[in-house]
């Protein structure tokens, strides 16, 4: 097991601890673990690639950690009436679908796709709004939806790839 797929899993570790800090009132523990799961996700993937360790499992497991932990806030904010319902439901369609493709072409043996420009741009904006909500910072809704579009474009920009042609 690499040094980067470990800090990948105490990522997913730290995903319930956030959740459950935020449920019950504990908002700045709660961002702060959030602020150490995204320093996690940028170490994670610099280790990997300097080390030359990227791994089928990593290039699974890094955006599992991001799309469940944007999930359970979501959820855990729509909860607490910060956001709608209605945004968790739009991130969970293609969030599982993603999710879904991915285990389906693992079963199959087949390759992963690594995140493209259009899921690191969506995670980016998703986190960044994420961490808005924490705050209520004025138009953090705007940017969670914005966030929600741009997982749309990924999940396309994955189902072309899967969908192209083989090469020779």
């Amino acid at each position: 097991m690499t040094l980067a797929n470990i800090i990948t899993l105490a990522r997913l570790a730290l995903i319930p601890a956030i959740i459950a800090l935020l449920l019950t009132g504990r908002t700045i523990a709660a961002f702060a673990l959030f602020l150490t799961f995204l320093i996690g996700d940028l170490a994670d993937g610099a280790l990997a690639r300097a080390r030359r360790e990227t791994t089928a499992l990593g290039e699974f497991l890094d955006p599992l950690a991001d799309k469940l932990l944007a999930a359970g806030l979501l959820a855990a904010f729509a909860a607490q009436g910060r956001l709608s319902w209605l945004a968790f439901a739009l991130l969970a369609v293609p969030q599982l679908a993603l999710l879904g493709g991915a285990a389906f072409l693992s079963r199959r043996r087949l390759r992963i796709f690594p995140a493209k420009a259009w899921g690191k741009a969506a995670a980016t904006v998703l986190a960044v709004g994420l961490a808005m909500t924490f705050s209520a910072l004025p138009g953090y809704w705007a940017v969670i939806y914005l966030g929600i579009f741009l997982s749309y474009l990924a999940g396309l920009d994955y189902l072309r790839l899967l969908l192209r042609p083989a090469k020779g």
